[in-house]
């Protein structure tokens, strides 16, 4: 994915969500960020190498922010419905995903290594 992507996504989420419109940076950082004030989420280019999978997640996982602030269960609830409706299903590990399955259960990702 490349930036582009990143925005294209993000654009068809605000729009799915009914948020104003978000600008996706993509930076040398070792973690995202949602700035909702600004309206702006920054992914870490990072991201790009662990696969789409990782990267739909990034951005469902920033987005979420504009809807619900910290990494609780209401937060988690709302992330996992999202990413359901593109076919992710997160197991979580604390605040973040550690791994990601599609609806058949096949792993995409998992923090140790992606598949």
């Amino acid at each position: 994915m490349n930036k582009q992507d990143f925005q294209n996504l993000c654009n068809a989420l605000t729009q799915q969500l009914s948020l104003p419109p978000i600008t996706v940076e993509l930076k040398n950082t070792q973690r995202g960020r949602a700035r909702t004030k600004t309206n702006k989420i920054t992914i870490p280019k990072f991201a790009i190498g662990f696969g789409k999978a990782f990267c739909v997640y990034y951005i469902i996982h920033e987005v979420c922010h504009f809807l619900q602030r910290g990494h609780g269960s209401k937060f988690k609830l709302i992330e996992t419905e999202i990413l359901k409706s593109y076919d992710l299903i997160p197991i979580y590990s604390r605040a973040y995903a550690k791994k990601l399955y599609d609806l058949n259960n096949n792993l995409l990702w998992s923090r140790k290594g992606r598949k």
